[in-house]
């Protein structure tokens, strides 16, 4: 897993030494600050857009096929094989890129 070109660069030998690029200012081991209140209006207004991709993920799925289209509803795939670098309506530069829905 730690050879993965994700997370090529990494030092896993120093980890511990480096410093993180954000600390949190905790009040206690208890502080949940940083998390949204999500029986606060104002903090669920930032979820708009996901409640609306949910709402069509959940027109589409097939709920009678164990493993059918719902399944991969959703998902974003870049096209592989050897059309992957053609043209697309998707990308001028060549990349396709796909969401089921």
């Amino acid at each position: 897993m730690t050879n993965h070109f994700f997370f090529k660069g990494v030092d896993w030998d120093n980890l511990r030494d480096v410093d993180p690029p954000y600390v949190p200012d905790l009040k206690s081991d208890f502080d949940t600050g940083y998390f949204d209140d999500f029986s606060s209006p104002d903090d669920m207004a930032k979820y708009t857009e996901v409640k609306e991709k949910q709402k069509n993920v959940d027109a589409v799925k097939d709920s009678d096929e164990p493993v059918g289209r719902g399944a991969w509803v959703g998902f974003t795939y870049r096209q592989n094989g050897p059309r992957a670098n053609a043209s697309s309506a998707y990308s001028s530069q060549g990349d396709v890129f796909a969401t089921i829905f």
